[in-house]
C-alpha cells in the first residue's frame, strides 16, 4: 500500500516537472520568437525610414532639375572616358584626379540645384562635396589664389552662411529662405571693389608665377562678391555666377579638365533658373521685402 502510494506520488512529481519543463520552454521560444520578431520590424522600420527619405529628396526635386541633374553627370562620364582619346595632347590627368572631378561635378550640381531653391543645406553639400575636393584640383594645378580663396573664404563662408541662411526662414515656408536684391548704390560699390581686387591679387599672382593670373584674378574677385552675396541673400550673386561659370570654363579648358567645363556649361543653364525663382520669390514678396533688405545678418 506504501509502495503504491510512493509511486502514486512519484508520478506525480514526474508530471509536474515535465509540465514545469514543457512551460520553460515554451517561455523559451515565445522570447526568441518575440526577439525575432522585434528585430524583424526594426530592420522594416529601419528600411522603410530610408525608402521614406529617399522618396522625400527625389520628391523634393522637379521633373526638370533631375532631367538637368542627371544629363550633366551622365556627360560627364561620357567626357570621362573619351577625352583622353579626343584630346591625347593636353589630357594627363591621373585616376584620382578624375575621382575628385566627378564629385566635384555632382556635388556642385546638387549645390547650385539647392541654392536655386533657396535651401541652406546647398551649403552642407557645397562643403563636403564640391569645395574640399575643389580645392584638391587647384593644388594640383597650381591656381594660387584660387587655393588662398577656398582656403581663407569659401570654406568658413559655408558655415557661416549655413547658419545665418537658418535664421532667415521665409514666413510661409520654412524649406527656404529670405531673399532679396542690391540697392543701386550698394551695386556700385560691389563693382568698384572688384575691379580693386583683380587689379591688385592678379598682379599678385602673376609675381608669384601662377598659371593665367588675371584671368584667374577676376574669376576670384568674382567668387568673392557672388560669396558675399550668398551671406546676405542677394538676389545679384546669380549674375556674378554667369561670370564665375564663363571664367571657370576657361580655366578648366586650359588645365584640360574637361569634366569640369561641364559643370560650368551647367552652372549657366541653373544660373538662369535659379534667377527666374528668386526673382518670382521677390516679386512676389514685394510688400514685405524693404523689412527684408534692412535685415543683415
Amino acid at each position: 500500500m506504501e509502495n503504491n502510494i510512493s509511486n502514486q506520488e512519484g508520478l506525480e512529481e514526474n508530471i509536474k516537472n515535465e509540465y514545469t519543463q514543457d512551460n520553460e520552454q515554451i517561455n523559451t521560444n515565445n522570447c526568441i520568437n518575440n526577439q525575432t520578431n522585434n528585430q524583424t520590424n526594426n530592420e522594416s522600420l529601419s528600411i522603410s525610414k530610408k525608402q521614406n527619405i529617399f522618396k522625400k529628396v527625389w520628391n523634393y526635386f522637379t521633373l526638370y532639375e533631375k532631367i538637368w541633374m542627371f544629363s550633366l553627370v551622365l556627360i560627364g562620364i561620357v567626357l570621362t572616358i573619351i577625352a583622353p582619346i579626343l584630346f591625347p595632347n593636353d589630357y594627363d590627368n591621373t585616376l584620382w584626379i578624375e575621382i575628385l572631378s566627378m564629385i566635384t561635378l555632382v556635388g556642385g550640381i546638387s549645390c547650385e540645384l539647392l541654392l536655386s531653391k533657396q535651401s541652406k543645406w546647398a551649403y552642407v553639400v557645397s562643403f563636403f562635396f564640391y569645395d574640399i575636393t575643389q580645392t584638391i584640383i587647384y593644388i594640383h594645378d597650381k591656381f594660387w589664389v584660387d587655393v588662398a580663396m577656398e582656403v581663407i573664404f569659401w570654406i568658413p563662408f559655408l558655415i557661416i552662411s549655413f547658419f545665418t541662411w537658418s535664421k532667415h526662414e521665409d514666413n510661409k515656408d520654412k524649406e527656404i529662405t529670405e531673399v532679396k536684391k542690391l540697392s543701386t548704390k550698394q551695386g556700385f560699390l560691389v563693382a568698384l571693389g572688384i575691379a580693386i581686387f583683380s587689379i591688385s591679387f592678379g598682379a599678385l599672382s602673376y609675381f608669384l608665377g601662377g598659371s593665367y593670373p588675371w584671368l584667374d584674378a577676376v574669376g576670384s574677385a568674382f567668387n568673392l562678391a557672388n560669396g558675399l552675396f550668398l551671406i546676405f541673400r542677394y538676389r545679384e550673386q546669380w549674375f556674378a555666377w554667369y561670370v564665375v561659370a564663363i571664367i571657370e570654363a576657361v580655366q578648366w579648358i586650359l588645365m584640360g579638365q574637361y569634366i569640369m567645363v561641364i559643370l560650368s556649361i551647367g552652372y549657366l543653364m541653373n544660373t538662369t533658373y535659379g534667377l527666374i525663382k528668386w526673382n518670382k520669390y521677390i516679386k512676389a514678396n514685394k510688400n514685405t521685402n524693404e523689412n527684408i533688405n534692412k535685415k543683415q545678418f
